[in-house]
């Protein structure tokens, strides 16, 4: 269904959005990049995560500080403004007290004495960090019912948290077994980072397929914009609204679809109890450190693809890839099926088989054993430059791409926090890249008593698609055993 055009206003001039498309992507569209600034330098910030992890797209809306308006929805009349003190005179500040050379962390030994000298001091610096401020006393948001949902059960047989091709897989394969499953996702549909394009016909299907089961099975309970905050051994998990649900509550004004099988938290947090947890948590993106690599601009492979998918917004019309394997001929696959122009790929890759070459456009520029070494711009992305090995001098040479795009594509770190509490230990990967290192799980079962805890998928470091379905399967084909012992 279209959406009509709505007017909003940003630091009181109007623009015109889209009701429905995230804030950020409406200020994008209107040319306004520069969302916030870093606290200690005042560096720009703009989109970066997508997806409400990081604080770099926060801004204050209708009042309401610290909203992460790469999700929130637009509608008329909103109000959104920057959070950070104002960049004009920003910067000048903050470079005459660098010029001073206070020593790290001298905001908790210095004008300590007296009282009113201390309080002013540390109001002049929450003043300058700029981080939102809250209106006591303010009009609240006007919260908007939402059509009635059936609410979660107090308990499961099998829980799976993460609706990608992973978790899917699982709480299928659980449900097969005659369990009953409640499947917890942050976004607002199942399919994880797999939405969208993909090269390989065989895994569109398969997910589509296993979309269309889990939104329609009466034996799973689908809680997307969710977040599993914490868990609680042996066989506590804490549930609280994910995503974009608390935004939408606020400031959404459409109507949300139901289907059967369909659950959604109340308000506030649920405590949920299984004896089998499967932990389907995916990865976060892995953004190499290089000199200004915070420049907005830079994305990573999950993160690239949740804003081409999810919410139509090419970002940049020239690019350049810089990653590794398989993750890097799907990243510059996507970048041109969506008419994006590719620089040059940046081959990380020690001993490169030619692989990558052959899937890219022809007379795409190719650096084989190469190394981003710094991207350049102003308040938005323009260079970057990368090194390689030039094979016919025998050297590594240098060189600067222009560009208003780039796209890191490695593997990921997988997200380890939940597994880690319920008992799984981690290690670091050994990798002759070293942007490839990241925390491993020891194992992929643990045990407690009664309760019995899976992980899959990218967090256990699975990354073709057939890894993460068979192992997904097996683990919530043998997860419903717990319920018999």
């Amino acid at each position: 269904m279209a959406r009509r055009p709505v007017i909003f206003y940003f630091e009181n001039q109007p623009l015109q959005g889209v009701e429905g498309e995230p804030i950020a992507k409406a200020l994008f569209t209107a040319g306004i990049k520069t969302l916030s600034w870093s606290v200690k330098y005042k560096r720009p910030r703009g989109i970066h995560c997508a997806r409400g992890r990081c604080i770099m797209c926060h801004m204050e809306v209708d009042g309401v500080p610290g909203v992460p308006t790469c999700l929130a929805p637009l509608r008329e009349g909103m109000s959104v403004r920057c959070e950070n003190f104002r960049p004009f005179f920003a910067p000048l500040l903050i470079s005459a007290i660098n010029k001073l050379r206070f020593p790290a962390g001298f905001y908790y030994r210095m004008f300590t004495r007296p009282a009113f000298l201390r309080t002013l001091f540390l109001a002049s610096l929450r003043r300058m960090a700029g981080v939102g401020r809250i209106v006591v006393n303010g009009p609240r948001p006007q919260k908007i019912p939402r059509p009635a949902v059936r609410s979660p059960s107090d308990s499961y047989g099998v829980v799976v948290v993460g609706a990608g091709l992973s978790g899917m897989s699982a709480a299928l394969a659980a449900a097969n077994r005659g369990a009953k499953v409640l499947l917890v996702d942050e976004y607002g549909r199942p399919g994880g980072h797999s939405i969208g394009y993909q090269t390989d016909s065989e895994l569109v299907s398969q997910r589509d397929q296993c979309v269309t089961q889990v939104e329609f099975s009466t034996s799973i309970d689908y809680c997307p914009r969710t977040t599993a905050q914490a868990f609680y051994p042996p066989d506590t998990l804490l549930l609280g609204p994910g995503g974009a649900l608390a935004l939408e509550q606020t400031f959404d004004r459409s109507p949300v679809d139901t289907p059967p099988g369909r659950v959604a938290l109340a308000a506030g947090l649920k405590k949920v109890r299984a004896k089998s947890f499967i932990f389907a948590t995916g990865a976060y993106d892995v953004i190499p450190v290089f000199q200004n690599g915070d420049l907005p601009g830079v994305f990573g492979p999950r993160a690239i693809r949740l804003l081409l998918e999810r919410d139509r917004l090419k970002p940049g019309h020239r690019a350049v890839v810089y990653g590794i394997g398989s993750v890097l001929r799907d990243v510059t696959a996507l970048l041109v099926h969506h008419d994006i122009q590719i620089v040059a790929v940046v081959d990380a890759d020690p001993n490169p088989a030619g692989g990558v070459r052959r899937a890219l456009p022809d007379g795409t520029r190719w650096i084989q054993q190469g190394r981003v070494v710094r991207a350049d711009g102003g308040r938005w992305l323009t260079s970057v430059t990368a090194s390689g090995r030039d094979r016919r001098a025998g050297r590594t040479s240098t060189e600067k791409l222009s560009c208003d795009l780039l796209c890191t594509a490695f593997a990921g770190q997988g997200a380890y926090e939940l597994p880690y509490q319920a008992g799984f230990r981690f290690e670091l990967s050994e990798d002759a890249v070293h942007e490839n290192r990241v925390l491993l799980p020891d194992k992929s079962k643990v045990k407690s008593g009664p309760v019995t805890c899976y992980v899959v998928g990218e967090a256990a470091a699975q990354q073709t698609w057939q890894q993460k379905m068979t192992a997904a399967e097996e683990s919530g084909s043998k997860a419903p055993q717990s319920l018999e012992t």
